[in-house]
């Protein structure tokens, strides 16, 4: 598979990107009109369920992507006929990761309940389902990553949020209840995870059957990758489930996950960058420093422009789109946007560290997640609060990655 030029690089990243801005703007209407139907308090159990708690329970997938994503593009050339046998070993430890998940989600179905304050047990059953097809709609996606089938990814990523959306609102609606609308997530991933097999199927069996046993840095490189997705999804995730369990009012936990969701769409254009650079930076790791450097710049630039959007519009967001129904959104809001930003770019950081298999990344934002879970014990009076801890932790650890980045830059 020839390596993309620079050209490339920016034909699919600005497709993606604009994947990532269609689909942000869907799952926007999604979860304005939802959380209107369904109001504060069931918004409050759907988006730390849906978000927060299924982002973590997506750990173990997140790194499996992002080792594929930088150990295929070594297999391919140095051993590209071994291509089929190494996807074999990865699926195989997939379906490992799986099953030790969903055993452990089933066995500790009433912790999670009482722990998220879940009115209902079908809530994590519901969660289940969603997380097995989840892993197996990641790993196709990761594949066609690795054969840059962007345009696959570009028409499945927008049709399914699409789907995703009308299903929220008909079971909103309909329903009124956090359970109704997690069939939204649930059956478009379903959708998403036959059309990747259906793509890919002809592909995989065309590849030479010869075997490949990876060698040793290969399992050193599923460890950082592990680590560095595992860390930088929990910290980006841990303060939502954190007001849940701290905050004793419902409608105050809504209004903190309902501005949290808004803010993370940063994250997303994010991803839209990862999703062109880490493969590319598999391929060149000498250029690393300097492909990050640029990346960041232009992502920060996006990210800018962003949080200027949602303070223009954030009286018409709280009061015109959902009501007024969610108290002091207006200006939780535009303070939460602020203090997420800096996650966006330690996102994309990740790809360096990946490719580079240090373990700096993931040591320093579990320093940043012990951080948080102590803040908020000791500070949890008002939501300000919690969106200063946030804000705070995000841009000392973004501090401190860019400089370990220039540090290396300069010794190399």
């Amino acid at each position: 598979m020839k390596a993309l030029n620079r050209q490339q690089i920016i034909g699919y990243t600005s497709l993606m990107t604009f994947a990532t801005f269609l689909t942000g703007g869907i799952n926007f209407v999604f979860n304005m009109v939802v959380g209107r139907l369904i109001g504060p308090e069931e918004y409050g159990i759907l988006s730390p369920l849906m978000g927060s708690f299924f982002s973590l329970l997506s750990l173990p997938v997140m790194g499996l992507q992002l080792f594929m994503n930088q150990s295929l593009g070594e297999v391919s050339t140095h051993h590209p006929e071994g291509i089929r046998s190494f996807i074999r070993f990865l699926f195989v430890n997939l379906v490992k990761l799986l099953v030790v998940l969903e055993m452990l989600l089933w066995i500790l179905l009433p912790l999670w309940q009482r722990w998220l304050r879940l009115p209902n047990p079908a809530l994590v059953m519901i969660l289940f389902f969603t997380v097995l097809l989840n892993y197996l709609q990641i790993f196709g996606y990761t594949l066609l990553q690795f054969r840059h089938e962007f345009g696959i990814l570009f028409w499945m990523t927008i049709l399914s949020t699409l789907a995703k959306l009308l299903l929220g609102i008909g079971m909103g609606w309909w329903c009124r209840t956090a359970l109704a609308v997690m069939y939204a997530y649930l059956l478009p991933l379903l959708i998403t995870t036959v059309v990747y097999t259906f793509f890919l199927w002809k592909w995989y069996k065309d590849l030479p059957n010869e075997g490949f046993s990876p060698p040793n840095h290969f399992w050193q490189a599923l460890v950082v990758s592990m680590l560095s997705g595992g860390a930088y999804v929990a910290l980006s995730s841990f303060d939502v489930l954190l007001v849940r369990f701290f905050f004793s009012d419902q409608k105050a936990v809504g209004t903190y996950a309902m501005a949290g969701l808004i803010a993370r769409a940063s994250f997303f254009v994010a991803s839209a960058f990862t999703t062109v650079f880490l493969p590319v930076m598999a391929k060149q790791k000498e250029k690393s420093p300097s492909l990050t450097f640029w990346g960041l710049g232009i992502l920060f630039g996006i990210l800018v422009g962003y949080t200027g959007g949602i303070w223009i519009f954030r009286s018409f967001i709280a009061y015109t789109l959902l009501g007024g129904v969610y108290p002091r959104l207006e200006n939780v809001l535009v303070m939460y946007t602020c203090s997420f930003l800096p996650y966006a770019l330690i996102s994309f950081l990740v790809s360096f560290y990946t490719v580079r298999q240090s373990f700096f990344y993931s040591a320093t934002i579990l320093f940043g997640i012990i951080l948080q879970g102590v803040l908020f014990s000791l500070w949890h009076k008002e939501i300000y609060q919690a969106l200063i801890i946030v804000g705070g932790v995000g841009y000392g650890l973004l501090v401190i990655l860019m400089g370990e980045i220039l540090i290396q830059r300069g010794k190399s």
